[in-house]
């Protein structure tokens, strides 16, 4: 008599049927898991659409760009606080006089400049002989209770409604002697086990505004009027809090 023929048929069935259930119920968990992760850092344009083609978010301003800069500091996936972010502005390197601000309180510091390739960010399409960019420095982002998401092709504000674990930065763009558009990525460093690592907005969370006009700025807009339901909430009562 064989082992397995020992033990019968039917313990035999329920063994494999409790193997199968438990190999089913780890792949959902790690499914869901990575479903559930969102990037360490994203970017988005008010009022953009999501570009297939180019998995990006481009948007067309019209008097003011309000840019979100979205760390996920608790989220799934997280890393914790997402120290020295950084956005960077691509544009074409004829633009000589290229000028870029933020109409609002945050930190926008402008740290480097440059042709050609980024120390950082790889090429993409984007980092070439024809191009120029500058890099913002807009420091550490350390809050929690902000509204995350997945700011992808699905997005949608609702998606925002009763979350937290990002924190969110909102700048009101302006824009001087560019013609043509602007690409914008981020990137920032986490700290794991000691080191240190850089992460950078995914090439699929990254960001365009196409026939830039000339803002200027005009008096301090509402960084977070455009936001709905409870983010607005959310953003603008922990802003306050920070004032305070």
């Amino acid at each position: 008599m064989t082992f397995l023929s020992s033990y019968g048929g039917n313990y035999m069935t329920n063994i494999t049927r409790q193997l199968l259930t438990w190999i089913a119920g780890l792949l959902a968990l790690t499914i869901g898991g990575v479903a559930q992760a969102e990037p360490i850092l994203q970017l988005y344009v008010e009022g953009a659409t999501y570009d297939d083609t180019t998995d990006t978010w481009v948007g067309e301003p019209g008097s003011e760009v309000n840019v979100w800069v979205i760390a996920n500091t608790a989220g799934g996936g997280s890393k914790g606080t997402v120290f020295d972010v950084n956005l960077v502005i691509a544009y074409d390197a004829s633009n000589t006089a290229a000028t870029f601000g933020n109409n609002g309180p945050e930190q926008f510091d402008l740290v480097a400049t440059g042709t050609g390739s980024h120390s950082v960010l790889a090429p993409h399409g984007i980092y070439d002989s024809e191009t120029a960019w500058q890099q913002f420095a807009l420091g550490d982002f350390t809050e929690t209770q902000d509204p995350l998401a997945d700011f992808n092709a699905d997005f949608q504000l609702s998606d925002l409604e009763g979350t937290t674990g990002a924190d969110i930065e909102v700048y009101s763009l302006t824009i001087q002697n560019v013609e043509g558009g602007i690409h914008l990525d981020a990137f920032g460093t986490v700290i794991l086990g000691g080191s240190e690592k850089v992460y950078a907005a995914p090439y699929s969370h990254d960001a365009e505004i196409t026939n830039v006009p000339e803002l200027s700025a005009n008096g301090l807009p509402n960084a977070v009027a455009f936001m709905a339901g409870t983010a607005a909430v959310a953003v603008a009562s922990r802003r306050q809090r920070r004032e305070i």
